[in-house]
């Protein structure tokens, strides 16, 4: 399984645990609402705004080379009352030691 494989199933199953061993203590992660440094804000943002919207997400496309691994990804929300899917692009950069150091997504 690869490391965006494992985020999806912890975002898929709101598991804070599993989500944030993917992170160097030091990761970054950035949005379109902001940047977050380390586990605590990483772990304040999926709490707040990803699991808290019950958000379900499915991979589409992936794109691997070298160290850094790109995911296309659909996601829905029962919470949704239009049904609408939001499609993002996730842009994992791991460290020497196969963690997530840079996480960048961007979605619309």
């Amino acid at each position: 399984m690869t490391t965006a494989e494992r985020y999806v199933e912890a975002v898929n199953n709101a598991d804070s645990a599993a989500l944030l061993a993917l992170f160097a203590e030091d990761a970054t992660l950035t949005h379109p609402v902001g940047t977050d440094h380390g586990h605590i804000e990483i772990a304040d943002f999926h709490n707040d705004v990803v699991f808290a919207g019950q958000v379900h997400m499915t991979i589409t496309r992936r794109i691997e080379q070298g160290n850094v691994e790109v995911v296309q990804l659909q996601g829905t929300s029962p919470l949704s009352e239009d049904g609408t899917t939001l499609d993002t692009v996730d842009i994992f950069e791991l460290n020497d030691e196969g963690l997530v150091q840079n996480l960048d997504i961007y979605y619309r």
